[in-house]
């Protein structure tokens, strides 16, 4: 619904956070959190940090308006918003597609992978979330929710399998995890960086 997410101004505790996602080869990072850790904040922050002429980026948030997302973006010239609601791969594919060849997009935000579930399995898509990224020669970062395992144990670290889905987690290249801690604070760990 509109209005539902909502900016949270932090800072995140990622060592080589520019190493880590200015790689110049293709790969597919996912970002993971419970709902409302901040996982939409860190990708734009990652968006601002990345996107100039030389590296148009293209985001594809389902569940916010394209005006609401303006505000919080610092480079809007070279960003391409898609904020259509029912996304599905084959459009996902096609939209990627055409933005490559007609304006050189280099990274692409989906936000998030769970409204797109609906159409295709989390194993396909994340496969074709892989071969996209390969195929095109981009980086795409792929938000995603985790179980609620994690609310549940006394050991508040985050792992791998806390995603409902650990295919997605496998082919992905790059995993980071917001979570909170034993005393609520949200905390950040790179889960995993090959």
């Amino acid at each position: 619904m509109k209005g539902e997410w909502k900016h949270i101004e932090m800072k995140f505790n990622i060592k080589n956070l520019d190493e880590i996602i200015m790689r110049p080869k293709p790969q597919l990072i996912v970002i993971g959190s419970r709902p409302a850790l901040g996982k939409t904040s860190l990708a734009l922050q990652i968006i601002n940090k990345v996107a100039s002429p030389n590296i148009p980026v293209a985001i594809f948030k389902m569940d916010t308006p394209k005006e609401e997302l303006l505000p919080y973006l610092d480079n809007v010239k070279n960003i391409y918003i898609d904020d259509c609601r029912n996304i599905t791969m084959k459009y996902l594919e096609t939209q990627c597609r055409k933005l490559v060849q007609e304006n050189n997009v280099k990274v692409v935000l989906v936000d998030y992978l769970q409204q797109m579930s609906q159409y295709l399995t989390m194993t396909r898509i994340g496969n074709r979330l892989k071969a996209l990224a390969e195929e095109l020669q981009i980086m795409i970062i792929a938000l995603s929710n985790l179980t609620r395992d994690i609310e549940s144990r006394e050991d508040k670290n985050p792992r791998l399998t806390d995603f409902k889905h650990n295919s997605l987690t496998d082919l992905a290249d790059i995993v980071i995890i917001l979570y909170k801690d034993i005393d609520g604070n949200i905390d950040t760990v790179v889960a995993k960086n090959e």
